[in-house]
């Protein structure tokens, strides 16, 4: 691509994990994307393993973070743009930002506007209050850099104990009887939610009918010599598709619904 005056200008793209997962796995799209200046992945949090996929294929990736309060990634490869701040709550593990992209507020929605965007004092004596903030997303900050670990009303309380979602799903992504895979939490009598792994299986052409006994079989061991405690998932369940929101999010509230229902 050029600007008027004929110089070459950067080629960028922008998916969700999701959509980068399946660019992978078809050869033209896979070459596509190594002839752009850079891939930018938001929208949800990719694992590193995919992440690693992609650089091994020769696509340059960006993780964007950023939503719409903050008029979009504010945040790149963990880093934040200029004149952007970002902190973590220390009790909650909420993700705090700050900055001038920051929305006015929900439009006649005060309460909320109230509750989402704070002032505080500055860290620095004499700084005046700065204006942050609060998004649903847990994180932590490793060397300057933000780790985005996925939303916090997406953790599950199992037997009194907190398990987040995102590594067990990265985990079973690694496996290559796993398609696709969303791990929520469903009612459960003994542990309040159980822990319950839905798995997209993957094609395996030439293989006829598979066996679903024997996937469900094959993940719960694989799971079991990796994970343990509470970790672990109670149940393990084949879906021929996850349910996912405009942006290509899994809906796991959604899904938790449905799977409750049935």
């Amino acid at each position: 691509a050029a600007d008027d005056s004929g110089r070459a200008c950067p080629v960028y793209t922008s998916l969700v994990p999701t959509q980068l997962r399946r660019a992978l796995d078809d050869e033209q799209l896979r070459g596509a994307l190594t002839r752009l200046d850079a891939v930018l992945i938001g929208g949800a949090a990719a694992d590193a393993q995919l992440l690693e996929q992609a650089k091994a294929a020769g696509i340059r990736v960006v993780t964007t973070y950023g939503m719409s309060e903050t008029c979009g990634g504010c945040v790149y490869d963990g880093q934040p743009l200029p004149g952007v701040s970002m902190d973590v709550d220390q009790a909650t593990g909420a993700i705090w930002l700050s900055g001038p992209m920051l929305a006015t507020g929900y439009l006649g929605d005060e309460e909320r506007t109230r509750r989402c965007f704070v002032s505080r004092p500055d860290s620095q004596a004499g700084e005046p209050a700065r204006r942050w903030f609060i998004t649903s997303d847990r994180g932590h900050i490793v060397d300057g850099r933000l780790q985005v670990l996925g939303r916090l009303d997406d953790v599950i309380i199992s037997g009194g104990i907190k398990v987040e979602p995102g590594p067990i799903e990265a985990l079973l992504a690694l496996n290559p009887l796993v398609s696709e895979c969303a791990v929520v939490g469903l009612p459960d009598p003994t542990w309040g939610q159980a822990v319950t792994a839905v798995v997209v299986p993957a094609s395996m052409p030439g293989l006829g009918r598979v066996d679903e006994g024997a996937i469900v079989s094959q993940i719960r061991v694989y799971l079991e010599q990796k994970l343990s405690g509470a970790q672990c998932p109670k149940q393990v369940l084949l879906a021929d598709a996850l349910p996912y929101k405009g942006i290509g999010k899994v809906d796991r509230r959604a899904l938790a619904q449905s799977l409750a229902r049935a």
